[in-house]
């Protein structure tokens, strides 16, 4: 008979072992760390975000105080996607070994694919119904812009000429109001409003970064969000 080799997974390996009935003594945890990471704590943290939600709603701050609201939540989710995506790769790596090994990779396939549509279905259908239930009471207040015209002069060639406009013709005459120190006369300035954005606009070739967006940037470069 021909000989075949062996894969033993982890756990495959860890079954064969001596199992020790001897029940270890309970680990004693700090009341801080028993109410911090308990219910205890995750619904006080949820009242308080509800609560923090709410006063930055009704108050309407500044940008940059709602971007440092958001710092914390932002940099868990930041390392929340850094780690979970190879925890997640590996767990299925190990399952699918211990699968193979024991010969139930196709029952245990379609019942862990039939879980997935399942409860992503769920958790789509309650994330609309709770969007359309609150969506009456958290709006997005834009404030109104005031949008000021361009104003800017057409040039002539000699000192103290400039352009005028009578009806529908434009020409070059001379300003008697015109020296060297005054600005230019109401009937030679024009005000332009670009409808279409065909003006460049002049930039400094520099990013100007407020004290806050590079203090966050930094936050974000220690906390990465790919592990690779």
């Amino acid at each position: 008979m021909a000989t075949y080799d062996v894969v033993e997974t982890p756990s495959a390996v860890a079954s064969h072992l001596p199992i020790d009935s001897t029940p270890e003594p309970p680990v004693k945890r700090s009341r801080i760390k028993e109410f911090y990471f308990g219910i205890p704590g995750i619904l006080t943290g949820a009242a308080i975000g509800i609560a923090l939600g709410a006063l930055v709603q009704t108050t309407s701050p500044s940008k940059e105080v709602v971007s440092w609201i958001g710092v914390p939540g932002s940099l868990f989710i930041r390392a929340i996607k850094c780690l979970v995506t190879p925890l997640v790769f590996c767990s299925l790596l190990v399952g699918m070994a211990d699968m193979l090994a024991v010969g139930k990779a196709s029952r245990i396939g379609w019942r862990t694919a039939l879980l997935y549509i399942t409860t992503t279905m769920i958790g789509a259908v309650e994330g609309l119904l709770w969007v359309l239930l609150f969506r009456s009471s958290f709006g997005n207040k834009s404030k109104s812009i005031e949008v000021k015209a361009i104003e800017f002069a057409f040039a002539c060639e000699e000192p103290g000429h400039f352009l005028t406009h009578v009806g529908a013709n434009v020409s070059c005459v001379y300003d008697e109001n015109y020296n060297k120190t005054s600005t230019f006369s109401p009937s030679s300035v024009f005000v332009a409003n670009d409808i279409h954005r065909s003006f460049a606009k002049r930039n400094s070739g520099f990013t100007q970064r407020t004290l806050s967006q590079s203090l966050q940037g930094q936050l974000n470069a220690i906390v990465p969000s790919n592990i690779m």
